[in-house]
């Protein structure tokens, strides 16, 4: 009987540990998925790396959402105002059939521009260029360009999913450019 006693109590704890892998796997899994959600991405593509003072710098900005179909997007793109000096005119690829936003502030160093309605609905395994901006450089140091972002956020930079409504932007590159 007590032999009966511990086999029944060991096999009961295997069980335990058993069902803690099993739960413990499951929720990776869970954060797995979670990850594979996010997985837009948003570079920042300058035409030059090094430029001096008075000369101007022209900047393609591209995202990529492998397995993804976007609806839209916000872009809110920073830099250090002091070095660089954003072009008001904002060119706008054919990516979206609207963008109701285009916003170019001097003084705080930022550019945002909303676009939706995607007018390719198919998956953007490929990077599509969404704009391109130009700056002038103000004065020598490493000006930063880069995305607002922070992943799950929604009210920064954004990829939105059709269907889902979703931002699964995920990633973003930015760039340093030098200036001489």
């Amino acid at each position: 009987m007590v032999v009966f006693f511990v086999r029944r109590q060991k096999q009961l704890e295997m069980n335990r540990v058993l069902q803690r892998n099993k739960m413990s796997a499951s929720q990776n899994q869970e954060g797995q998925k979670k990850d594979q959600s996010l997985t837009g991405v948003y570079k920042i593509t300058p035409d030059k790396s090094r430029i001096k003072v008075g000369e101007i710098v022209t900047v393609k900005i591209s995202f990529q959402a492998p397995e993804k179909i976007i609806f839209g997007t916000d872009i809110r793109l920073s830099f250090d105002p002091k070095l660089l000096q954003a072009e008001e005119n904002i060119l706008l690829e054919d990516v979206f059939q609207s963008y109701p936003r285009r916003e170019v502030d001097n003084v705080k160093g930022s550019v945002k521009v909303t676009g939706f309605m995607a007018k390719d609905q198919t998956v953007a395994n490929d990077f599509r260029d969404v704009l391109t901006i130009s700056f002038k450089a103000l004065q020598s140091g490493v000006a930063s360009l880069n995305l607002d972002f922070e992943k799950g956020k929604t009210n920064l930079s954004t990829l939105v999913e059709k269907g889902s409504s979703k931002n699964v932007l995920g990633k973003v590159i930015p760039v340093e450019i030098t200036i001489e």
